[in-house]
C-alpha cells in the first residue's frame, strides 16, 4: 500500500512537472532545443526548473531547483528509438528514489512498467493487455511478491474512445467505476 501511494505521488509529479514546461516535444525538436527553463516568482519566493531534451526532442532530464537555488529534485528519461525505456526521480541529495522500466510490444504499446524503490527492489509491475484493435483491455498491478494488488478493465465505445474504466482489488471486487461521455462537435462545412 505504501508502494501504491508512492507511486501514485510520483505520478502526479511527473504529471505536474510535465505541464510545467512550456515546450512540447515537437517545439523541442524544430527550433532543435536542447534546455529551457523556467524562473517562478510568487510570494517572494523564486522557484526555477530545468529541463534538458535530446535531439529528437525527447525530455532527458528535468531539475527542480528550490527557492534558495538548490536542486529539490531531479528526473532522468532514457530513450531507446524513440520510445520511454526507463525514467528515474532523485531527491535532494542527488539519490535515486525511483525508477520505472518500460516495455513494449511490436506495435509501440506500452506492454509492462516496472517500480522499482531506492534500493533497486521492484515494489510493483503493472501489465497491459491489448486488443486487436491496440486497444488497452486491462491493466493488471501486482506488488512486490508478485500477488494482483490492482485491475483495471477498459470498455470501449463504438467509436473506440474509453466508455467505462472499472478498477478492481486484488480479490477481483469491484471497487470503483468511471463512466466517460463525450461532446462531439458538429463540424461546419
Amino acid at each position: 500500500m505504501i508502494y501504491t501511494r508512492t507511486y501514485l505521488v510520483a505520478l502526479i509529479f511527473l504529471l505536474f512537472s510535465y505541464g510545467t514546461f512550456a515546450q512540447s516535444k515537437k517545439s523541442a525538436q524544430r527550433y532543435r532545443l536542447s534546455e529551457t527553463a523556467i524562473v517562478d516568482t510568487k510570494d517572494d519566493k523564486t522557484k526555477k526548473s530545468v529541463e534538458s531534451f535530446d535531439k529528437r526532442g525527447n525530455t532527458i532530464e528535468t531539475i527542480n531547483y528550490d527557492d534558495e537555488n538548490k536542486i529539490n529534485n531531479r528526473e532522468t528519461f532514457v530513450y531507446k528509438r524513440g520510445r520511454l525505456m526507463e525514467h528515474a526521480i532523485y531527491g535532494k541529495n542527488n539519490k535515486l528514489k525511483e525508477r520505472h522500466t518500460y516495455s513494449y510490444n511490436r506495435w509501440g504499446d506500452e506492454t509492462e512498467q516496472l517500480l522499482f524503490d531506492e534500493d533497486n527492489k521492484l515494489t510493483e509491475k503493472s501489465v497491459s493487455v491489448y486488443n486487436a484493435q491496440k486497444q488497452r483491455t486491462q491493466m493488471l498491478v501486482y506488488d512486490e511478491s508478485n500477488r494482483l494488488n490492482k485491475k483495471y478493465i477498459y470498455i470501449y465505445n463504438n467509436k473506440g474512445l474509453v466508455a467505462k474504466r472499472q478498477t478492481y482489488n486484488g480479490s477481483e471486487q469491484l471497487i470503483s467505476e468511471k463512466t466517460y461521455t463525450y461532446t462531439y462537435r458538429k463540424w461546419k462545412k
